[in-house]
């Protein structure tokens, strides 16, 4: 008993040490933090204002759907989402409302500059409206339909928008309504099976994947700048795990398998990747936003699912390993 529990304090300190650094060391540019800190739980008062806030701004687009994205300049993705908006808005009934939020990061003084699409912006100076709709992730888009209720949170795809808006903006009084947002797969669940081609071109399943002690699916894309910041950390995570009996698996979504074998090849070598090409194995785990991942107990249940962050992943695999209790920094939403 001694013995095991000397392995256990190492495999958790071995796996601490290797991502604290990197921890601290991922650049912020695109994804946000909970304000709460690590008490998880912002001031009463604040969440009033807060609600307040969201309740005003969605009241004046009453009788339309307001199609909102939450993003900020500097991030390559609220560039991309901005575009499929820019084409969305000029071709969208006139009974939908498109309106950007640029949302600053905890503390930071942001400043925007001129703006020049067909849909307006403003600035969540405070994060009052961020951080009541539990935003975490940019770019974040939100749905609310003619009567202020939320109806989607997620990514931003042109034909998926346009779809559930034309949808909602046909529905009849009484209709039951339906929430678009992906229902992620709820903590004790069996993870569904799947079975996909490797950047090699071999078959692979869940089962043949999975590790003895548990198993990390790491939902990725190398056109996610996010999903690229987090693969070393991923790399000195996987290494640790592999000492302790759990394996990490990669699942990209849908990109170009000539492009992004080489980058995964330098940045995780050695790792499984398996290509989702049309994204059915992230449709069925309910996945919307990159990096996010689960992990996996050795009999194939979901102990955690969560946008990944080194700090989150760690923290999950101590719990597994049964060498500390996990305190999430973060607050999981629908959205991701």
């Amino acid at each position: 008993m001694e013995r095991s529990g000397m392995r256990r304090r190492t495999i958790r300190k071995a796996v601490t040490t290797a991502v604290v650094a990197l921890a601290t060391a991922v650049i912020p540019a695109c994804q946000s933090t909970d304000p709460a800190g690590a008490g998880g739980q912002a001031p009463r008062g604040q969440e009033a204002i807060a609600e307040a806030a969201v309740k005003e701004l969605v009241a004046e687009y009453h009788g339309r759907v307001l199609v909102l994205l939450l993003g900020r300049e500097d991030c390559p993705g609220t560039a991309k989402a901005t575009a499929v908006l820019d084409a969305y808005a000029l071709r969208k009934p006139a009974r939908v409302e498109i309106l950007r939020l640029e949302v600053p990061l905890p503390g930071e003084d942001l400043k925007v500059t001129a703006w020049n699409h067909p849909f307006p912006r403003r600035l969540d100076k405070s994060r009052l409206v961020a951080d009541q709709l539990d935003f975490f992730y940019y770019p974040t888009v939100y749905v609310f339909d003619p009567s202020g209720e939320l109806r989607f949170a997620g990514g931003c795809d042109a034909e998926r928008l346009e779809t559930m808006a034309d949808e909602i903006l046909a529905e009849r009084p009484g209709q039951p309504k339906k929430v678009y947002t992906l229902p992620l797969l709820p903590i004790g669940s069996p993870a569904p099976p799947f079975a996909g081609k490797t950047l090699a071109g071999e078959t692979a399943t869940l089962a043949s994947l999975a590790g003895g002690r548990g198993t990390v699916l790491l939902f990725s894309r190398t056109g996610c700048p996010f999903s690229m910041q987090a693969l070393p950390a991923v790399r000195s995570i996987a290494d640790q795990c592999r000492k302790a009996g759990v394996a990490v698996v990669i699942i990209n979504q849908g990109e170009d398998v000539g492009r992004i074998r080489p980058v995964y090849e330098k940045l995780v070598p050695g790792l499984p990747v398996i290509w989702d090409a049309a994204g059915d194995i992230g449709k069925s785990y309910g996945v919307d936003t990159t990096p996010f991942f689960f992990l996996l107990k050795s009999d194939g249940t979901i102990a955690q699912r969560r946008s990944f962050t080194p700090a989150a992943a760690t923290g999950a695999l101590n719990a597994l390993l049964g060498v500390a209790a996990e305190t999430p920094r973060y607050r999981t939403t629908k959205a991701g």
